[in-house]
């Protein structure tokens, strides 16, 4: 079972706690969920590719992420969930924040990330994430054309360009 904080429209916690899938929220109301643009040496991001088990968009490819459990903040839960989706440790202090998004239900944090690591040593968690592959932004783009990404967060030539100015790549 996970439990969400319930944030306000100026992202601060209402005090209430629901369960993820079970509890609703109220006009005005919102959970906080997070995701990674990790990028390499050769400037390609990292995505992964959502097990066929998965409720929502099973089988599509995808930057990773996740939500906020009660207490975490999103630079804790983007550790815990890439520890957990694809078996890497990242370094806290080497995350980059590089944009928020807010929709009607929930308020998304965008962390970036330098790292270089062979596919071959990622560990993927069953029944989340299955693959895993590098592509340029111009294949994350004709992926995303082709519905076979999802990008909820609408990352564009400018925040991928963001990404690697704030990286130093």
């Amino acid at each position: 079972m996970e439990l969400l904080d319930v944030y306000d429209i100026n992202r601060n916690k209402t005090g209430r706690i629901v369960e993820r899938g079970k509890g609703k929220i109220n006009p005005g109301e919102f959970f906080l969920v997070t995701e990674i643009l990790m990028i390499n040496n050769e400037k390609k991001i990292l995505i992964g590719k959502r097990s066929n088990e998965k409720k929502l968009h099973p089988g599509m490819w995808e930057i990773n992420g996740g939500g906020c459990q009660s207490g975490e903040t999103s630079k804790e839960a983007i550790v815990r969930e890439i520890k957990e989706e694809l078996g890497i440790e990242l370094e806290p202090n080497k995350l980059e924040l590089l944009k928020i998004v807010r929709n009607e239900i929930r308020f998304k944090d965008i962390w970036t990330y330098s790292i270089n690591i062979d596919l071959k040593d990622l560990k993927f968690q069953d029944n989340e994430v299955t693959d895993a592959m590098w592509v340029s932004y111009d294949e994350f783009e004709e992926k995303r054309k082709n519905n076979e990404l999802i990008d909820t967060s609408n990352i564009s030539k400018e925040d991928y360009e963001k990404a690697i100015e704030l990286l130093n790549i």
